[in-house]
């Protein structure tokens, strides 16, 4: 059983017909169908996918794909290069970790005066505090090895019921993912 190593890619992808380039950057798996943002690029590459290659650059953690994305397209200034697709450097568009402080101002400040939904004593389907922890209460006893519908997991040698299980044991990241790579015991 093999997991892949890294959670996001850097990839530049050439136009064989213009010599065009785009250089961006992906939380997944490099087989996971991703193309890319760019609209004008995906109008050329749905017209003629079979003219377009993509090259893996680098694989690593998210902060640090879209840092060194960061730093290939401002060391080119690709925005402003015909060259590219890109439209833009990640000069301020993407913020790897939360919002600026700017954004979070003009949240606040589109949020004054408004309901807030999370504070409302039942939630969207109407259940109240009572039913909500009996349904909360059936789930903790059928989930793991007391539910007969739950895989089960062998990573290096120990076994898991349940992706969630297996995430919280060995830190794995996004179980979501874990399930391609595993095998239903």
């Amino acid at each position: 059983m093999k997991i892949w190593p890294y959670e996001a890619f850097v990839y530049c992808w050439t136009d064989l017909d213009t010599d065009k380039l785009y250089v961006g950057s992906h939380k997944g798996n490099i087989d996971d169908g991703y193309v890319c943002s760019s609209k004008p690029m995906m109008e050329q590459y749905v017209k003629r996918p079979h003219r377009f290659i993509r090259q893996i650059v680098a694989k690593g953690l998210f902060a640090d794909v879209r840092k060194l994305e960061e730093i290939i397209l401002k060391s080119v200034d690709a925005k402003n290069d015909d060259q590219f697709y890109n439209q833009h450097n990640n000069d301020g568009k993407f913020v790897l970790l939360g919002h600026t402080e700017e954004s979070r101002k003009k949240i606040s400040e589109g949020n004054k005066g408004k309901k807030r939904p999370d504070l409302v004593k039942r939630n969207r389907l109407g259940h109240s505090a009572e039913t909500r922890k009996r349904i909360s209460e059936n789930h903790r006893r059928l989930s793991g090895k007391d539910n007969p519908n739950t895989g089960r997991y062998e990573y290096e040698g120990a076994y898991y019921y349940g992706y969630k299980e297996l995430q919280k044991a060995t830190g794995l990241s996004r179980y979501r993912y874990i399930k391609n790579y595993l095998n239903v015991k």
